[in-house]
């Protein structure tokens, strides 16, 4: 176990531990304000062998983790950026680090709050922390790598960096870091490249169990400084750093659908995600995504009133906006794309004003199969906006704003004074 990390304090003496038979039980005493970090590992009693590892943050005014920023354990909060340490770590799948204020005054209960946050980037781990000016500091760092076994083994190597304010040699610090590799290959009898071959195949099989974005991309980045292809596992990961890259994107497109109304980039990530063939990756995400265009489709496509359907029917020609319309509400009805081709054929299919009226909204939204959508979505999105434009509110097909491209999946449009209309006075002269 290691932290929280605690200016001035140790942490036998702000951590209790109560173990029962389902769980363990972490009390901390906060000296100060601000956040700590907690980091939990599991381990068999008399050996050192560790297994899979959580943090969490822990805030002094609730008293609990924050459950929503649970974290792999290597990274802890940080308050101010003063000092960048760049640690090249090539072989260790988590970082174990414990930063402490040494205490050179008289009186050590001096409070002061000092931060750390690791990131991790293709050079290796980035340590970032705020110093204080007159004060020493001491961070300690311990590395795991992972065996085929699959468990965690704490390295024999313990690093101690010296820290003061205004006498941070960050070139001495990497040389150091080199040599304490090279002795470690050494240790174990083989050259830097095997040694660093070993630890990145360690960290793509601890990727694919992990699976988290910013510790998957960290990997690749590795992958990539160390031109290291020659391994199966590598398009495991890459596919997996898509997958989670597409469900990060479509939660914020789902999001911003809700809040904001634009449906057009949701689309458009559903289209990306079906085109990778990662539909099932997607979970329920993707029904939610899905279900929210269902109900923009047929909302709009219900819009329609009996006036509009009537004149809509008689044309002889209509203008290709009425007909694109009536193509993709005939489709959102169950029939055929080749049902629809020619207009003589919508025109039968129309039927009684009335009818169609009530068909449209008899629609189930569930029933809707997701292709069946696209195709009408792709109809309306295709319309350009000289096909649209004010004739009289008796055409009120859809209501769309006419800032831009109309598409069928922007909700903006319900709340549009305008309404899509059909096109010029010319194609009135070729009504029957």
């Amino acid at each position: 176990m290691s932290g929280p990390n605690i200016t001035g304090g140790n942490i036998k003496e702000v951590l209790a531990k109560t173990e029962t038979k389902m769980y363990t039980e972490f009390k901390v005493t906060f000296p100060g304000t601000g956040e700590y970090g907690l980091n939990v590992f599991a381990r068999t009693s008399g050996e050192t062998r560790l297994y899979p590892v959580f943090s969490y943050l822990i805030d002094h005014r609730t008293k609990e983790p924050d459950q929503d920023r649970k974290m792999t354990a290597n990274v802890v909060y940080i308050v101010g950026t003063q000092v960048n340490i760049v640690y090249p770590s090539t072989k260790a799948e988590y970082v174990l680090y414990n930063f402490d204020r040494c205490f050179y005054r008289s009186d050590p209960g001096d409070s002061v709050d000092s931060s750390l946050t690791v990131t991790h980037s293709g050079m290796g781990l980035n340590f970032l922390l705020n110093v204080l000016e007159n004060e020493s500091y001491r961070l300690d760092v311990y590395e795991e790598c992972f065996p085929e076994s699959g468990s965690v083994q704490l390295k024999a190597v313990h690093r101690l960096v010296p820290l003061e304010y205004d006498k941070y040699d960050e070139a001495a610090v990497v040389e150091k870091q080199k040599k304490a590799r090279e002795l470690e290959a050494a240790r174990r009898n083989c050259d830097i490249s095997e040694f660093n071959r070993d630890a990145i195949r360690a960290r793509l099989k601890m990727t694919l169990v992990i699976n988290v974005l910013s510790f998957t991309e960290g990997v690749l980045d590795t992958c990539r400084y160390y031109d290291y292809t020659d391994d199966d596992l590598v398009p495991r990961v890459e596919h997996q750093a898509l997958i989670l890259n597409k469900k990060r994107e479509l939660g914020i497109r789902i999001r911003q659908a809700v809040t904001t109304g634009l449906v057009l980039p949701l689309e458009r990530i559903l289209d990306s995600i079906e085109d990778n063939d990662i539909e099932q990756e997607m979970g329920f995400l993707l029904a939610v995504a899905r279900n929210i265009l269902f109900r923009k489709m047929t909302e709009k496509i219900r819009k329609m009133d009996q006036r509009t359907v009537a004149e809509v029917k008689s044309y002889s020609a209509p203008p290709r906006a009425a007909q694109e319309v009536m193509k993709a509400s005939l489709l959102l009805m169950g029939h055929k794309t080749s049902e629809i081709e020619e207009w003589s054929s919508i025109r039968s299919l129309i039927g009684d004003t009335q009818k169609m009226k009530q068909r449209l909204k008899d629609v189930d939204i569930e029933a809707l199969d997701y292709r069946t959508v696209k195709k009408a979505a792709r109809l309306m999105a295709s319309l350009t906006h000289n096909e649209v434009r004010h004739t009289s509110d008796s055409q009120n097909l859809i209501k769309l704003k006419k800032t831009r491209k109309p598409s069928l999946m922007d909700s903006s449009e319900e709340n549009s004074s305008n309404s899509l209309k059909t096109e010029s006075t010319d194609s009135k002269s070729k009504t029957q």
